[in-house]
């Protein structure tokens, strides 16, 4: 019992480890662009925050850093909003 333990816990930490290594993928690439289309009658304000920056090369993320709405941000708050 005590080894079906062990294998199970090693199995869904694998699993964790695949489930969130797919988001990562979800990058995109530096000077890309994206486009919100939104209805004309929506009366919704929406917020857009650069968490994390960085160089994407062949697939892979390096030099990451705080985006800039996060950087020096010491009281808590980003934008002047807390999060």
């Amino acid at each position: 019992m005590k080894k079906f333990n062990k294998v199970m816990a090693l199995v869904l930490s694998v699993a964790v480890v695949l489930a969130m290594s797919v988001p990562m993928m979800a990058f995109a690439a530096k000077g890309t662009t994206h486009t919100i289309s939104v209805k004309t009658d929506d009366t919704h304000t929406y917020d857009v925050y650069q968490i994390l920056v960085g160089d994407l090369s062949e697939g892979t993320l390096s030099n990451v850093e705080w985006g800039s709405s996060v950087k020096d941000q010491t009281d808590g708050k980003i934008n002047g909003k807390t999060a």
